[in-house]
């Protein structure tokens, strides 16, 4: 039965006594569990080196769970599984990071698919995550002599591809191409957590990939114009890979309609009407019935993630009798953790785009998964009390595992556009304030992820922008970067360098923690097992938002 709480000894005895049956059964109907024993979790920047056994059962869809917290229970679809169950299939995890042992069980068992708390119907079918691969083809290429990143530093090791992953270092033939890396140093390639420059065309492609960005989620965007022909080309092996949450959840008048009806109607999409937005850029949310609605129009596009407004929430004022807005501060805060809760229940992690303190807390205390922009990402609030984290809202949103996408070069950027027309913007104020934040998120173990809502080639300047106002050291700003990709991926397995691992990784002339312009500096580009041959992009890209 599920959930189980188990010690080592236990959750290894058990998986042992699966591993002989799971095969037995032809085919099943089947709902997800994860079970998690005594766990503590890990520190920012620590990384497990995990022994992983499976064995599959032959039912269709088996691999159900997209991730898992080391702490805390998980149900895949919100509700607990039956206490009489039979389990065809199992996979242990055995965690070693420093001196804590961290364990956790997938079980597929066979009760039927629940339903959604508060629904009479059953879970939309999503697209789930593959399983990890047991790679067992022969070495294609053997990358020897680099110093290749863990997670806390570098390490010489050799790296053997197959079949587009990492494979036994072994399973080397003497047709094995062989590439000499020595004095190079290998990272995972880089992830932009916020953009919105996201084409599915080849000089976009180009600008991330040049960049070493192979990693794209897209925090607002019109459903009409994801295409099933954009969706094959973000799936090709030699492009950027790419999320996008559709339109935002927002409430009549708040960011980002103004955005779409009074800007972007002029000069990205001209002629468009509210009516050609709404229900496409952005959705509302004013009630529980309208969250639910909302969400399943979400799923309906395909959205990959939810994107949602608080837009200073300690100034909300409900609209009026007659349904007139009062105010454009976002989302009602009281209604945050139903949509939560509701986003979670659809299997859709959410992410909210917030301006001050207050959002920030009223997002971690509802369990957002992320956030989009820190306070002071801009300018500090009216209040200065809104701009400045607490040491309880850094321990709360730790606890939680929430990923901060800070969005602190904006500032930056801005400053540099109107230095360009002659006028000079003081950041002393701003930059104090999001180098304070920075560090107490950092200390705390907050996931901080590279996002920019600027260009195409921009993550790897948010990540020297954090060091250059004091925020953190290069060698932590280097980690979160590195960190990013499998932070926005979670299904899969990216950002590693273990047998089984995707084969994504970027060659760099020097260690990055030393001097951050080695980041830039990309002696070769390989993405699922193969060298990419990548040209500048010529031109400025174009947007759509």
């Amino acid at each position: 039965m599920c959930p189980w709480e188990l010690e080592h000894g236990e959750l290894t005895a058990i998986f042992d006594e699966l591993e002989s049956e799971a095969i037995q059964y032809p085919s099943c109907d089947i709902a997800g569990c994860i079970l998690v024993g005594k766990t503590q979790r890990p520190s920012h920047g620590e990384r497990a080196a995990s022994e992983r056994r499976s064995v599959r059962a032959p039912c269709n869809n088996a691999y159900l769970v997209r991730s898992f917290g080391v702490h805390s229970v998980h149900w895949h679809f919100g509700e607990p599984c039956p206490p009489t169950l039979a389990v065809l299939f199992a996979r242990v995890w055995v965690m070693q990071i420093h001196s804590s042992v961290y364990l956790a069980m997938l079980a597929i068992t066979a009760c039927a698919t629940p339903t959604r708390p508060g629904s009479a119907s059953p879970a939309p079918e999503t697209t789930e995550p593959s399983p990890p691969p047991v790679v067992e083809a022969t070495a294609q290429a053997v990358y020897r002599g680099a110093s290749v990143w863990t997670g806390n530093g570098f390490e010489a090791l050799d790296l053997a591809i197959g079949d587009g992953h990492f494979v036994a270092a072994g399973q080397v033939a003497d047709t094995t191409r062989v590439v000499d890396l020595t004095g190079s140093f290998v990272v995972p390639a880089y992830g932009n957590g916020h953009q919105h420059l996201a084409l599915a065309d080849e000089a976009t492609n180009r600008g991330y990939l040049h960049s070493g960005v192979y990693y794209v989620w897209n925090p607002n965007s019109r459903a009409s114009f994801i295409t099933d022909d954009d969706r094959a080309f973000w799936a090709r092996p030699d492009t950027y890979d790419y999320k996008t949450s559709m339109g935002g959840v927002t409430t009549p008048g708040s960011h980002p309609e103004p955005l779409y009806v009074e800007q972007l109607s002029q000069w990205v999409y001209p002629g468009a009407t509210y009516d050609d937005f709404y229900l496409d850029a952005f959705h509302y949310a004013r009630s529980e019935q309208e969250v639910e609605r909302t969400l399943d129009r979400l799923v309906s596009q395909g959205a990959d993630f939810v994107k949602a407004y608080l837009l200073g929430s300690e100034l909300y004022t409900p609209p009026k009798a007659d349904g007139t807005p009062t105010c454009t501060r976002g989302l009602d805060p009281a209604l945050v953790p139903h949509l939560v809760a509701q986003a979670h229940a659809r299997n859709l992690v959410i992410a909210f785009h917030i301006e001050t303190r207050h959002d920030f807390r009223v997002a971690v205390d509802a369990g957002a998964d992320f956030v989009a922009h820190l306070p002071a990402h801009l300018r500090p609030p009216e209040d200065p009390t809104q701009g400045q984290l607490l040491p309880e809202d850094a321990e709360a949103a730790a606890k939680m595992g929430l990923g901060a996408m800070p969005t602190y070069s904006i500032a930056r950027s801005r400053a540099d556009a109107a230095l360009a027309r002659g006028v000079q913007v003081d950041l002393t104020a701003t930059y104090a304030m999001q180098a304070a934040n920075l560090r107490l998120l950092q200390d705390a173990g907050v996931r901080l992820i590279v996002g920019t809502d600027l260009g195409v080639g921009t993550a790897l300047g948010e990540a020297r922008h954090w060091v250059e106002i004091g925020g953190l050291t290069p060698e932590e700003a280097v980690g979160a970067l590195l960190a990013t990709g499998a932070a926005l991926f979670p299904e899969r397995r990216i950002g590693c360098f273990e047998a089984g691992c995707e084969a994504d990784f970027l060659v760099l002339a020097a260690d990055p923690r030393l001097d951050m312009a080695a980041l830039s500096a990309i002696e070769l580009r390989v993405k699922a097992g193969t060298a990419l041959t990548v040209t500048a992009p010529a031109e400025a890209i174009p947007a759509r938002p």
